[in-house]
């Protein structure tokens, strides 16, 4: 029931205008596909005929037959079988009414009203376990087959149920002011009955959505794999002789089914309650369709039992199980993250809507990876069947295309949720459900040649040196070549660069680019925080404050550095203070740096990338230039990329040096300041015979920072003009 009784208005109900199903067409075709669909998998699969499936010859010369006799459509109305489905109906709505439960709200509607739910359909499944268990242990497990021997009559009647509730509150729909369904309202009578008009309908506060959704179909179908384990007992001797492949079908199926019960406020948010409305299309699914075909396997092993070993059960365990945990531990990513817990600190994207969309953990592999998990659990209950048949297989190749269908409605709908977010959440997370790499470059051309694309032409380039919703730290990024790279960063779509340096407050020169940044009407973050990168505990904290913050850190530029005071005679000279000072910066500093943001990396547990600034100093000297602490600090930065990289490549983080050359920074300008000839010197060091401009830097800090450097790690990329060449 809901909190509040006032009206919708017109605006709250507007017509629908997009199709689904191919629009009334295909409601109308799946309306009678579904039950056709649920008889065939009968008829074509059971102990009368014969083969299963019989050949296709033989399916059309009974279906044939049967079409115009009578006696065949009276064949599938049995009144025992309805009194049956009637009772176990009236029980469950009983159980609903009578055994406690807790009454929560789900989401907000589009009327701002909260519809309120009762929770106990894991006290009612219980309850009918144990009636169940009561029964058999009374009467025997030859007393529990009714439902295998009447499976038509129960078939039926859980159709006749499901049109009269999809007649039932599609007319129920036009009394008084009811909040509709959005895709629901087409004005066409037959696409608005399948697909389901009213929103939310109730019945004294008794929601048929949700109750429909897991107690008379869900408990029905684990009753029903029960029926059945009692059928092939009753065949094979006792429940001693029932076959390993047939406890595990109902192993899992069980599982499946008091899993979801006992999660039920889970459901609340799914597509189903939120936005559809409640017609055909979900009575005839909770009703006929998951007990009746979700429950084949079962079914085909109680008159076809099948000899598993043990090695062959234990793998199909195996499936199961990797099933189960993507399934559950992505869903309760989910359902922490949206209850404002992130016990496992998984990054997210902050979107202009004021919510956020999880980036890592399970969603950061695909989009929708508990349907993968899904998927895989739907395999594991299928292969204890073998291979005689692929009938059994139906429910893999069926859910397969569901899933992919609700995949593509869920994007639909995030993507008039969110906008231009989305487009940077595909960026971030490609893959849809199975986390299959987008094919890209000639072998995009080549699949695009195909007379089905799956890759339909689509520049990728761009999007490999994106850096959507990506979080930078950059030390010694309060001017020069840390605040250029800084800015190029943004310009790819970086959500939040952190310049970190010694002042207090930032540059004229940074404040200047912060402005630009938003003159351009870029969506990223430029933020500026005061740190000495020789205080190892220092830069710590800075990183971790930025994970807290943002709930990720995807690149590390450690850019802080100083020089030796030029003018010394001989480093013969040189004092161990002066030396200790350099390396404290441009060495030090330069792990400290790596370490706080590969600490970070770590704990989101997502791909990085960290970039440690060297020089061609780290590969050459110059005569006249006695700089030791500078050589000997921008050689060893060299040596350590390749050796964090090798260390952390298992944890899928990138560690790459950078050595520019002779570039206008301010250092450079100071040193050559009124020495035309001086500066001659250093442009002819470069086969290119100029230095370079500070934005020349940019190109490879964003190639280094991004995808398009995926497979480059343990590098030194020179950006010198050829220095070293000569």
């Amino acid at each position: 029931m809901s909190v509040s009784k006032s009206a919708p208005n017109a605006s709250l109900n507007p017509r629908t205008t997009r199709y689904e199903f191919m629009g009334p067409p295909g409601a109308l075709a799946v309306t009678v596909g579904v039950p056709f669909m649920t008889y065939a998998l009968y008829f074509m699969c059971n102990e009368r005929s014969g083969s299963c499936p019989p050949p296709v010859s033989t399916m059309i010369l009974n279906l044939s037959e049967a079409l115009p006799n009578p006696e065949f459509w009276s064949s599938l109305y049995d009144p025992t079988a309805f009194a049956l489905y009637l009772g176990w109906y009236a029980f469950c709505v009983a159980a609903w009414v009578i055994l406690p439960g807790d009454w929560i709200p789900g989401t907000q509607l589009r009327n701002g009203q909260y519809q309120r739910y009762k929770i106990n359909a894991m006290s009612t499944g219980m309850l009918a376990l144990g009636i169940t268990a009561a029964w058999i242990a009374r009467f025997g497990y030859q007393s529990f087959t009714f439902i295998y021997e009447r499976w038509v009559g129960l078939t039926t009647a859980a159709l006749a149920m499901s049109v009269f509730q999809g007649l039932l509150f599609y007319g129920l729909s036009f009394q008084g002011d009811k909040l509709l369904a959005l895709g629901g309202n087409s004005g066409n009578p037959i696409y608005d009955f399948y697909i389901g008009r009213e929103l939310n309908p109730t019945i004294l506060g008794y929601d048929i959505k949700t109750f429909n959704e897991l107690r008379p179909g869900m408990i029905l179908w684990l009753l029903i794999d029960i029926s059945m384990v009692c059928e092939q007992a009753t065949r094979l001797g006792g429940f001693s002789n029932v076959t390993l492949s047939m406890y595990l079908v109902v192993f899992f199926h069980a599982h499946y089914i008091i899993d979801s019960l006992y999660n039920e406020p889970s459901i609340l948010t799914m597509m189903d309650i939120v936005t559809d409305g409640f017609g055909f299309m979900l009575s005839v699914g909770d009703l006929l369709w998951v007990p009746f075909v979700y429950s084949l396997q079962a079914r085909y092993l109680a008159f076809h039992p099948t000899e598993l070993s043990w090695p062959a059960g234990v793998a199909c365990v195996a499936v199961w199980a990797t099933g189960y945990y993507i399934f559950r531990t992505s869903n309760n990513e989910k359902n922490d993250f949206r209850n404002g817990k992130n016990p496992k600190n998984l990054q997210f994207m902050q979107t202009e809507r004021g919510t956020k969309l999880l980036t890592s953990g399970w969603w950061g592999v695909s989009r929708h990876p508990n349907y993968l998990g899904d998927l895989i659990m739907a395999l594991s209950w299928s292969l204890p069947t073998g291979f005689d048949t692929p009938v059994t297989y139906f429910y893999v190749v069926y859910f397969a295309v569901l899933l992919v269908h609700r995949g593509l409605r869920d994007d639909e709908a995030c993507e008039k949720k969110y906008g231009k977010d989305w487009e940077k959440y595909k960026q971030i997370v490609p893959y849809r459900i199975v986390p299959v790499p987008p094919l890209i470059g000639v072998a995009a051309a080549l699949a695009a040649q195909s007379a089905t694309p799956s890759h339909p032409p689509s520049p990728a380039i761009f999007q490999q040196f994106a850096l959507a919703e990506r979080v930078a730290l950059i030390t010694g990024a309060n001017g020069g070549l840390g605040l250029e790279t800084a800015l190029a960063f943004l310009e790819a779509g970086a959500r939040a660069v952190y310049c970190v340096d010694l002042l207090e407050q930032p540059s004229t020169t940074w404040t200047a680019v912060k402005q630009y940044v938003a003159a351009m009407g870029l969506s990223g973050r430029l933020e500026y925080v005061q740190g000495d990168v020789s205080e190892q505990q220092k830069i710590w904290d800075i990183a971790d404050d930025i994970g807290n913050r943002e709930g990720r850190l995807d690149v590390c530029v450690a850019g802080a550095g100083i020089v030796d005071k030029e003018g010394r005679a001989s480093t013969l000279d040189y004092r161990a203070e002066d030396y200790d000072k350099v390396l404290d910066v441009d060495l030090k500093g330069v792990l400290y740096t790596a370490q706080a943001a590969g600490r970070q990396m770590r704990r989101f547990g997502t791909p990085g990338s960290i970039i440690l600034v060297a020089s061609i100093f780290g590969l050459m000297s110059m005569r006249d230039l006695n700089i030791m602490g500078y050589y000997s600090s921008k050689g060893a930065v060299i040596q350590m990329a390749r050796a964090l990289a090798v260390e952390l490549a298992p944890q899928k983080i990138r560690v790459n040096s950078l050595a520019p050359g002779f570039i206008y920074t301010a250092i450079t300008n100071t040193a050559i300041a009124g020495q035309k000839e001086k500066e001659e010197k250093i442009k002819n060091l470069s086969p290119m015979g100029r230095i370079a401009e500070p934005h020349e830097i940019r190109g490879p800090m964003v190639w280094l920072a991004s995808d398009a450097s995926s497979f480059s790690t343990g590098s030194n990329i020179e950006v010198s003009g050829g220095v070293t060449a000569c």
